[in-house]
């Protein structure tokens, strides 16, 4: 029996006697790291077998069997802090067991990094925005602690992680922009870390509506669409633009006039279109679409046949 950061360590005592000697890399390392454990058991006569057990000062993390009398063990969940590690090998009825010497392996709390997401950017007066934060750490540990949420380096909340996210919601009445960043605290195997900053927009809602000069219509004759922006929040600036599109394709884009823009064409195809008005948006006001769709018929046609004599003879 062998005592082991004060366990008592049931050990087989063979013959011939061994030395166990124990490394580690990398040393130091940084939490969430996979760390390599090996170990070496020789003897004066012969090739050691057996197990070997590796302690973290009394705690058992776990067990290799020797191969070529080389034991190796891998693990990454060292906290944050110095560790007295030590390898036992286990002996056998041919071999006696014995004891490395501890080695103190370091382990650096890990690197982080914070990143921030919006559920809706550009969002609008009164909506429901959801702010999520995403800590990952620099080996993929487990993270635990808080994040603050800072809207122009003024904390507007704390919450606490889980599953390494935070998520925050709120609602704004004002029109404008701000400056969003969320700030994890850290923990005893992390440290902190700040995110890039969000630009968060706020504007007020905005509908389009679309109309046509009439569908169906004929190949080659002009056909006016119409869109008319609105919003009730206030008229919308005159000369900002409105772009219509053939399905995906633009066809022009028109300034807008008391709230209207009309683009008249006589380009388009013998089929359906779908026709789409963009209105742009501003700082003030978000952008909005509509469709309209356009169906352009062939000119018809009439044929007559006739033949001549008629009568005829054989």
């Amino acid at each position: 029996v062998v005592n082991v950061g004060g366990v008592a360590v049931l050990l087989h005592v063979g013959t011939i006697p061994t030395t166990t000697t124990l490394l580690s890399a990398p040393n130091p390392s940084a939490f969430g790291q996979v760390l390599t454990l090996t170990a070496e058991v020789s003897s004066s006569s012969g090739t050691p077998t057996g197990t070997v057990v590796f302690f973290d000062g009394s705690a058992t993390l776990g067990r290799s069997t020797l191969v070529s009398g080389t034991a190796a063990f891998t693990v990454s969940s060292l906290g944050a802090g110095s560790h007295s590690i030590t390898a036992v090998y286990q002996g056998s009825p041919k071999f006696k067991s014995s004891v490395s010497a501890p080695v103190i392996q370091v382990v650096n709390a890990a690197t982080t990094a914070t990143s921030i997401a919006s559920s809706h950017n550009p969002g609008l007066i009164g909506q429901r925005i959801t702010y999520t934060a995403i800590v990952t750490s620099q080996y993929g540990g487990a993270v635990t602690g808080t994040v603050t949420f800072q809207n122009g380096g003024t904390t507007i909340a704390t919450v606490t992680l889980a599953n390494r996210q935070a998520a925050f919601t709120t609602k704004y009445s004002v029109v404008g922009s701000h400056a969003i960043t969320a700030t994890y605290s850290g923990d005893a195997d992390s440290g902190g870390s700040t995110s890039p900053t969000l630009m968060e927009y706020i504007e007020y809602a905005s509908k389009t509506s679309s109309t046509t000069s009439g569908s169906p219509s004929f190949v080659g004759q002009p056909v006016t669409f119409t869109a008319t922006v609105t919003s009730v929040y206030g008229a919308i600036p005159d000369g900002e633009l409105v772009t219509f599109y053939d399905g995906k394709t633009p066809l022009g884009s028109v300034a807008l006039a008391g709230g209207m823009a009309a683009y008249t064409t006589s380009s388009l195809s013998a089929k359906t279109h779908s026709i789409k008005a963009t209105y742009t948006g501003d700082p003030t006001f978000e952008a909005s679409s509509a469709w309209v769709k356009q169906v352009m018929d062939k000119y018809p046609t009439t044929t007559t046949l006739g033949s001549s004599p008629n009568p005829s003879s054989y």
